[in-house]
């Protein structure tokens, strides 16, 4: 074996140290990862994720609710003739119409 062979094959185990270097540093970080540590945070980002779907349904369902008390009373201020119109001056020391005791 010549000089230079000699030093391409050390230059070559050098190379091969360093890479098997970085791998078990790789390899160590994978490991400080346990199953059981990832299956538990899974399942409590699940059971957040269906706490958040429960929460936002039920603003869904406020929404809706309040979407039709709107309506409904839009409709009887537009049956009162208030809604959409300015108050004139000289209503202004009235009080509001009471509306019905249904809404």
């Amino acid at each position: 074996m010549t000089a230079e062979d000699e030093r391409a094959l050390r230059d070559e185990l050098e190379r091969v140290q360093h890479a098997n270097k970085l791998l078990r540093g790789e390899l160590a970080e994978l490991k400080a990862f346990s199953v059981e540590e990832l299956l538990e945070r899974i399942h409590e980002l699940e059971a957040q994720n269906a706490e958040l779907r429960r929460r936002l349904e039920r603003a869904d369902e406020v929404r809706e609710t309040w979407d039709k008390r709107r309506a409904q009373l839009t409709l009887e201020l537009e049956t009162a003739g208030l809604f959409g119109t300015a108050l004139r001056p000289s209503d202004a020391h009235r009080p509001p119409p009471k509306l019905s005791a249904s809404s």
